[in-house]
């Protein structure tokens, strides 16, 4: 449902609390039939007290709870993988939005915990995880005990794999592909990219199959 995929956001802090305004406009536009909807979508975004009460009764009103931080994630996941599959998102777009929007900002150690040196402890699931790497000074890589990587923390790993696959047919040289994917001057890139993109489909199946609840 597309109101839920905005709930998750707001669960995720991806939206602000005066943005619930515009969610509320998109979805009656989009022919979810809610009152407390289309009570929502006529405030003023400074009220936010209004705001959160008619968010809360939309909730109610159409039977959803707000989600943890993780199953929020999952979510979000899922509902890409329903856009894929139903050709309202593109292959190129769904793999940014899963693979850099989602796989890059939300990942955690087996615990969600990481302390560092000066004994703070971090619960990755609740703080800025967005902004996390650049607080640790950590670069692109998180490399603490017992860490999972995005992909496999959150079972995308394949989706990552072409992701990273088809930037690297596009980006590097001749030389480095021969070397690295035996690929030589002959082959048609743009149709090994292609086929991956395809791949996509087949992928997000798998995973909708794999993560029913």
């Amino acid at each position: 449902m597309l109101f839920y995929k905005y709930v998750c956001e707001y669960t995720l802090k991806e939206i602000s609390t005066s943005q619930l305004i515009d969610v509320a406009i998109d979805c009656v536009s989009s022919g979810i039939e809610s009152d407390n909807l289309y009570v929502l979508a006529g405030l003023n975004k400074s009220d936010e007290y209004d705001i959160l009460l008619y968010y809360k009764l939309a909730l109610e009103e159409l039977n959803l709870k707000e989600p943890t931080e993780f199953e929020a994630v999952k979510y979000l996941i899922k509902y890409y993988c329903h856009q894929l599959i139903d050709k309202k998102i593109t292959p190129e777009t769904f793999l940014y939005k899963i693979v850099r929007e989602i796989g890059r900002k939300y990942t955690a150690p087996n615990s969600w915990k990481y302390t560092n040196a000066a004994g703070y402890t971090f619960d990755l699931m609740k703080e800025e995880t967005k902004y996390i790497r650049d607080i640790l000074d950590i670069g692109d890589y998180l490399d603490w005990k017992n860490i999972e990587y995005a992909g496999d923390f959150w079972g995308i790993e394949h989706f990552e794999g072409i992701y990273w696959r088809i930037g690297d047919f596009r980006e590097y040289s001749s030389d480095y592909l021969k070397r690295f994917y035996g690929i030589d001057e002959a082959t048609n890139v743009e149709k090994l990219v292609e086929d991956l993109y395809k791949s996509c489909y087949e992928e997000a199946e798998k995973y909708l199959k794999n993560n029913i609840k």
